[in-house]
């Protein structure tokens, strides 16, 4: 106790850290009707491509603070949509093998995180085209987890 009161700081204690500038690239987490959506962020100068739910937007920022997003997504998305971790977790069981035909809503693994398992499911009909991840990897949030093409 004598040496946290002296401002040593043990091994084991969290301590609030000043947020780190953001230089317009990393993966955050929005809050969006309730529902957190994971965005993948990079790019400069005001052009900057935003990937969320595995589609890619290019967004451009003026002066002003005005933002301007395309109506498509970005070009290299069109091969087909990356199923992203919300949360990190452990991946616990995969339910799909590449090649195999989902609709959207079906689900495509189990990611578990906080003590709790997360279905992870198919954000549109697809097939599925690259598993990304086995049975006991940990991942990060925004990881790719499926492709579906």
């Amino acid at each position: 106790g004598l040496q946290y009161l002296l401002g040593n700081k043990p091994m084991g204690i969290r301590y609030k850290e000043e947020p780190k500038a953001s230089k317009g690239a990393g993966v955050y987490t929005a809050n969006v009707g309730g529902k957190a959506v994971v965005v993948e962020a990079s790019g400069k100068d005001g052009s900057y491509t935003a990937k969320v739910n595995g589609k890619s937007y290019e967004v451009k920022v003026s002066e002003g603070g005005d933002v301007k997003v395309a109506a498509a997504p970005a070009s290299g998305s069109a091969g087909g949509a990356a199923i992203t971790a919300p949360i990190p977790g452990t991946v616990m069981k995969v339910l799909v093998s590449a090649g195999d035909r989902v609709s959207a809503g079906d689900t495509l693994l189990v990611l578990e995180a906080l003590k709790m398992e997360n279905e992870i499911k198919a954000t549109q009909d697809g097939t599925v085209g690259e598993i990304k991840v086995a049975v006991g990897d940990s991942v990060a949030a925004g990881a790719t987890l499926v492709t579906l093409n």
